[in-house]
């Protein structure tokens, strides 16, 4: 195991560090057919989609009516936190339950998975699932069947595909065979996300639907236009930046910042807007497909992204090694008609640690020792109010891009994040000051707040050698 001495750590970081799951459990017999007690699991994950950019988080601008109706119908998180703010790491630990730092990757330049770490899909294939991977995948050869997906496999064929035209003429290779198509790239992969629902109608499935977007290059669905003049840049863009670190203010994201217009930010933010918007749609059409074919109370359907994104916040621009709202938080939904509460709002923190073991208790698993998350189902049900107290994140890619390696703690009241090598941290009261503009970190009269926060910030870093 790679930086085996922040094992110990994470005890005194995390409120679900101390907390191993129990033994995974035999390999399932019997009835395999889909129940709403062992449903079937849709995984849906996008790609780069801050927090705040669906109308049923409080968005008016934005055209998201299906997602809208999957949370008035089932049960939404408005406190989930991605454990690192880059793809591949942020996908790991989703697979895996996993700390990035614990077997990897620690960034996108070291995006392979390790074998010897069991996947929700490998633990739901021994359960009698059968498993499809469709979309990014980001964690090794994304065209070849890995990490338990074995029965179906729908990957881009990006060194084939001109970046330009990544989302309106990919090429996409199905269970090795490959194709060129003439269709948005969002709307090709739910079509083979229904195309492998179909394949085994009455066996349980599990499917792992990664949508690229709203990822770069931007390009705006053809169906769901968006006019930049409509388009509001954040308030936090007038964060004047004196209180943050250093690294920060010259950060690979500022000076992609300070190379925009206002123009041009708005223009980015318009097809940003309209590639969610075709994702919205498209999960229409899976939970209209769901319904039709009589498998809807039978289907978890689950929906958050990997990590956020950046259009002025703080003036940055794209994603790097900070832990503002904007990029560690995620939208998060659970939708089973007739289980899952409707209409249901919950407040709670949660970490995307949590969804490993949730997946694989769903499926009927226990989940292996040694994962650092909880199950939410209970907390989804109602039954409990709360499952953790704090969630940790961290961004361990040593770069003079970023002002990096560094961790943050958040609660329910306040987050703080330490940078190594950096005299400057930060520490922002969430309840007064949601936009993280004013750093209370060295302010008058808080230190006794801080403290805690910052010892074991420190000994992580202690710990870690990083």
């Amino acid at each position: 195991m790679r930086f085996r001495p922040l094992l110990t750590a994470l005890c005194l970081i995390a409120a679900a560090g101390c907390q191993d799951g129990p033994a995974a459990g035999p390999a399932a017999t019997g009835d395999l057919r889909p129940t709403p007690e062992r449903p079937n699991i849709i995984f849906i994950l996008a790609d780069d989609q801050a927090p705040n950019t669906t109308g049923f988080e409080g968005n008016t601008l934005i055209r998201t009516p299906h997602l809208d109706r999957m949370a008035a119908e089932g049960t939404w998180f408005s406190r989930a936190y991605n454990v690192l703010p880059q793809c591949a790491p942020s996908r790991a630990t989703l697979l895996t339950g996993y700390y990035p730092h614990q077997y990897g990757p620690l960034h996108n330049d070291d995006a392979q998975l390790d074998p010897q770490v069991d996947t929700v899909a490998q633990i739901l294939k021994a359960e009698g699932y059968r498993t499809g991977m469709v979309g990014k995948w980001h964690l090794g050869n994304p065209l070849e069947k890995q990490a338990g997906f074995e029965d179906y496999w729908v990957g881009y064929d990006r060194l084939t595909t001109p970046r330009k035209e990544k989302y309106t003429h990919p090429t996409i290779v199905v269970n090795g065979r490959s194709q060129r198509v003439e269709r948005y790239l969002t709307d090709v992969f739910t079509d083979y996300a229904i195309e492998f629902l179909d394949q085994q109608p009455d066996q349980r499935a599990f499917l792992w639907l990664a949508f690229h977007a709203p990822h770069e290059p931007v390009t705006p669905h053809p169906d769901h236009p968006y006019d930049p003049e409509d388009m509001v840049l954040p308030e936090n863009m007038r964060d004047n930046m004196r209180d943050k670190p250093n690294a920060q203010r010259v950060s690979a994201p500022a000076r992609a910042f300070q190379a925009m217009t206002p123009g041009q930010l708005k223009r980015h933010k318009a097809d940003y807007y309209s590639m969610i918007s075709a994702i919205d749609a498209n999960v229409g059409r899976l939970l209209e497909h769901l319904r039709t074919t009589g498998r809807d109370r039978n289907t978890l359907v689950v929906y958050m992204s990997d990590n956020g994104w950046l259009i002025g916040e703080h003036k940055m621009f794209t994603k790097g090694g900070s832990f503002y709202e904007e990029l560690v938080r995620t939208p998060l939904v659970f939708w089973q008609p007739e289980t899952v509460p409707a209409g249901v709002h919950s407040p709670a923190l949660v970490s995307s640690l949590d969804l490993q073991p949730t997946l694989c208790r769903r499926g009927g698993s226990s989940y292996p020792a040694g994962r650092k998350g909880y199950d939410l189902w209970p907390l989804v049900l109602g039954e409990v109010a709360s499952v953790r107290s704090e969630a940790m994140m961290e961004y361990m890619q040593k770069s003079s891009a970023h002002p990096t390696p560094a961790v943050a703690i958040v609660d329910e009241r306040y987050k703080i994040t330490f940078y190594g090598g950096s005299e400057v941290s930060e520490f922002y009261d969430l309840q007064t000051d949601p936009l993280e503009m004013n750093n209370l970190y060295g302010k008058p009269g808080m230190a006794q707040v801080i403290d805690p926060y910052r010892r074991r910030v420190i000994e992580f870093f202690r710990l870690s050698g990083m």
